[in-house]
């Protein structure tokens, strides 16, 4: 017999960034598990997401999506409250207090995944709370940040939540736009010192807010829950020192979190939104459409029949012929034109890997140029401290690379220079069965109307031109793109759209980009396949 699968996917929106991680299960026990980062930006979500979310949807129905909703103007009830249920959804937080969301901020989540759909939205005090309930937290303050907000609770010594608070931190993208910004590396020093004095005076604020409040309650700890590392422990010790307290800073795998929340039976549910109803089964879809083509199939050979006896031998053999004729040709055809190359697998094989590569360089480092090829990627790196690479970066490089080095150019100025060399990329494997795009087949383009297409695809100001091409089962051209961009996010658009394009169109390695005056230089192959 067959067990019961299901699949939970928990998608977090981190600055620019989507995080997903699928879990996929059968009777209760995870099978496999993966992750995925996209780069977001603009009101819904991007195209190769939604690819990406129908997909796993489709191998498997019972899919559930979850997500959490950093807002501001959440807020925490106690349960003998009643805040206002015309402007606010409220669902329980625990057996204590209710979270209360705000309608429209929930309407504005919910249309952000309106081309996916969703089916469970939680709050971040969903994920202290969970946290808090799973680790001992009595008499602590705990916090936890996401994106530029710092949610926090206090618990006393039973373990009840007896304070609460939203509290904003300075984004880089501020410290960019003011007028204390100068380069990068001036300006991620700035970044740095500005977070941990915000990080002190959240903490300090809050404890004077809650001691304020005549709670008896004595905090003894403070515990800082992250998703990305912004403080060394330098810092977290002198936050120690300063505050004459216990200071924790720990990361925080949220997407597990999520996963618990979404995995909890319905009633039990504390999600702002009602989960989407899934198919049950598969089976009586099938079994309908099986009888229907087999019906119409009877009624077809009978209704033949009975039109060839009317028909004399002569007639007969003459039509019997031209059928297999016409089915010969068909065949003949169809062996012609085989099945053109993926091109949005392969594109997102490259968006990945740069992806992955941009994610795992730090603020404090600058990135002056990139090669990246299909085993390896090699980048010249402006950096502050020797030992960052060893601690920040080598780490996360090998989860990606089976070998990553770096090697410091001489010099004796305060900013070091350096070249960072990953070689023998670990190939992940995927069973996600990926659905081949609708082509336009009708003709072969000859390479002036290939150069059309690529030209309306790639954007004016793109040059580009013809470099080779290979005949195999396909035609394929090869041109080489040499373009400047303002950011590299540009590139991933451009991405985005070959993705949508009716053609089988991908770029292809080598890919190499390199800041200058005017921008970043950016390098690489674009391939047109189609059948000859």
């Amino acid at each position: 017999m067959f067990g019961k699968s299901s699949q939970y996917v928990s998608i977090i929106k981190y600055y620019n960034q989507l995080k997903l991680d699928y879990k996929l299960l059968n009777n209760d026990d995870i099978i496999k598990a993966e992750q995925s980062t996209f780069l977001t930006s603009g009101l819904s979500l991007p195209e190769d997401v939604v690819i990406k979310l129908r997909t796993l949807e489709q191998n498997e129905p019972e899919t559930y999506f979850s997500t959490v909703c950093d807002a501001p103007t959440q807020k925490l009830y106690a349960k003998g409250d009643k805040p206002d249920a015309d402007t606010n959804v409220v669902v329980n937080l625990n057996s204590d207090y209710k979270v209360a969301l705000d309608k429209s901020t929930l309407f504005e989540t919910k249309y952000y995944f309106d081309a996916s759909g969703i089916d469970y939205i939680y709050s971040p005090f969903h994920i202290l709370n969970l946290h808090c309930e799973q680790n001992p937290s009595a008499s602590a303050l705990t916090g936890l940040i996401l994106n530029d907000s710092l949610y926090l609770v206090i618990l006393n010594e039973e373990n009840k939540i007896v304070y609460y608070a939203i509290k904003a931190l300075t984004s880089f993208a501020e410290i960019k736009e003011s007028h204390f910004y100068d380069n990068e590396i001036s300006g991620q020093k700035l970044f740095d010192e500005i977070y941990y004095y915000e990080i002190e005076n959240i903490i300090s604020t809050v404890l004077a807010e809650f001691y304020a409040t005549k709670d008896k309650t004595f905090i003894d700890r403070v515990t800082i829950l992250h998703m990305i590392k912004q403080l060394n422990d330098e810092q977290v010790n002198t936050l120690h020192k300063e505050l004459l307290i216990e200071v924790n800073y720990h990361p925080i795998s949220m997407d597990d979190y999520i996963y618990e929340l979404a995995k909890q039976p319905l009633k039990q549910q504390k999600s702002f939104i009602a989960p989407r109803k899934k198919v049950k089964s598969k089976f009586t879809f099938i079994s309908l459409l099986l009888f229907l083509i087999i019906s119409a199939a009877s009624v077809y050979t009978i209704y033949t029949f009975m039109e060839i006896k009317k028909q004399s031998v002569e007639e007969k053999i003459v039509q019997e012929k031209i059928q297999k004729e016409a089915l010969k040709k068909q065949k003949e055809l169809l062996a012609k034109k085989p099945a053109l190359p993926n091109h949005m697998v392969k594109n997102r094989a490259i968006s990945k890997h740069l992806l992955e590569l941009f994610e795992n360089i730090p603020y404090n480092v600058v990135l002056n140029s990139l090669k990246l090829e299909a085993k390896q990627s090699t980048m010249s790196v402006s950096l502050l401290e020797d030992d960052t690479f060893i601690r920040s970066m080598q780490p996360n490089f090998l989860k990606l690379y089976a070998h990553s080095d770096i090697e410091f150019i001489d010099g004796k100025s305060t900013v070091l220079n350096a070249t960072i060399i990953n070689r023998d990329k670990i190939e992940e494997t995927s069973n996600i069965k990926e659905i081949l795009p609708n082509y336009i087949v009708n003709e072969f383009l000859p390479k002036q109307r290939v150069h059309e297409v690529l030209a309306g695809l790639l954007g004016k100001d793109v040059n580009f031109e013809f470099k080779s091409d290979f005949q195999s089962e396909v035609s394929t051209f090869n041109y080489q793109v040499d373009t400047v961009y303002k950011t590299p996010k540009e590139l991933f658009d451009l991405i985005e759209r070959l993705n949508i394009a009716l053609y089988s169109v991908n770029i292809s390695y080598p890919i190499i980009m390199e800041k200058t005056d005017e921008g970043i230089r950016t390098q690489f192959i674009v391939q047109f396949h189609q059948n000859r």
